[in-house]
């Protein structure tokens, strides 16, 4: 097995060759992820998306989508799009398999006749072709910028942590400012108390919260009765109409990440949760419950708390 090729995915219509190829890669050392196209392209895709993959193999001739259709769709994703992607064809038209270099992507293709024999030949070969070597002298240039990052992000947040409040915030503001966001986290912590899920969503979370400081209700307030009144609210006209307002109002005070570093807020935010846990019990189980459930629901605190989560913060 080569150093630089461990993770695989192979996707083809075939379920016997899929089968043979991929015992036969597993037998080399590599770790391999298969997919049938049965209605799997999109499965793949998402697989490809949010795991560590370094080589892609996929059948030309499949009937839910062809290689190259699949080609095409792959160019488009950003993020994974510098993955190495060969074509497997039983087709004997070179300008065909041309074309899909050429047009969707690929950056070579084999015939699936004899292509089991002599595989780690075939892997070395392709760490040869040069927009292979291309897509991974890219992929280890933005493994070094994410390292970069992240011992930066790492050291600001720990100072932050742990640097006085009183330094971090000015003389004139500090109380209000600290103030002012611990009260909206114990009026998220309240709504979550009510024990309704679409209030739980962050626009509607936004639109209860507006509605709550607007109308100066205190946290004892906040009630099944008012709950009645949240859910009327976030469903009229007026809330629609004030929600582009409204909605940057609040996410400002916990957005995590900015061109991918901490901001000042965010990490306040963590700070909060960190120094009182005990008020935001409620909150920090719902979403924690949430994430781990992959809910897309979308609280404030959902990226604050899977960043706190890793570091067992909370």
């Amino acid at each position: 097995m080569t150093t630089k090729i461990k993770n695989l995915v192979l996707i083809d219509d075939e379920e016997t060759f899929l089968a043979s190829l991929k015992d036969a890669f597993v037998n080399l050392g590599y770790n391999v992820s298969i997919f049938d196209d049965k209605n799997e392209c999109k499965n793949a895709i998402d697989h490809i998306l949010h795991n560590n993959v370094d080589l892609i193999f996929v059948d030309e001739d499949m009937p839910s989508i062809t290689g190259r259709e699949f080609g095409k769709k792959f160019m488009t994703l950003e993020k994974i799009n510098h993955i190495p992607i060969i074509m497997l064809t039983a087709k004997s038209d070179i300008d065909y398999a041309l074309k899909a270099i050429t047009e969707c992507g690929f950056d070579y293709f084999y015939s699936k006749s004899g292509f089991i024999s002599e595989l780690n030949k075939k892997i070395e070969f392709i760490l040869t072709i040069p927009s292979v070597k291309n897509k991974f002298e890219i992929r280890n240039l933005d493994y070094r910028i994410k390292k970069i990052n992240t011992d930066y992000n790492n050291t600001i947040r720990e100072k932050f942590l742990s640097t006085p409040i009183y330094e971090i915030l000015t003389s004139s503001t500090k109380e209000g400012f600290y103030q002012e966001r611990l009260n909206r986290l114990l009026i998220q912590n309240k709504i979550v108390q009510l024990n309704n899920l679409p209030l739980c969503r962050r626009d509607n979370l936004a639109l209860s919260i507006d509605f709550i400081e607007s109308n100066k209700i205190s946290n004892e307030n906040i009630n099944e009765e008012l709950k009645v009144q949240l859910l009327d609210y976030i469903n009229s006209k007026k809330a629609k109409s004030s929600l582009e307002t409204v909605r940057p109002r609040y996410n400002k005070y916990f957005q995590l990440f900015k061109d991918g570093k901490y901001t000042k807020d965010g990490l306040l935010t963590i700070r909060l949760i960190i120094e009182n846990k005990d008020k935001l019990d409620s909150l920090i189980h719902f979403t924690k419950q949430k994430m781990f459930n992959n809910a897309s629901f979308g609280t404030f605190i959902d990226e604050i708390i899977i960043d706190m989560e890793s570091k067992k913060e909370v």
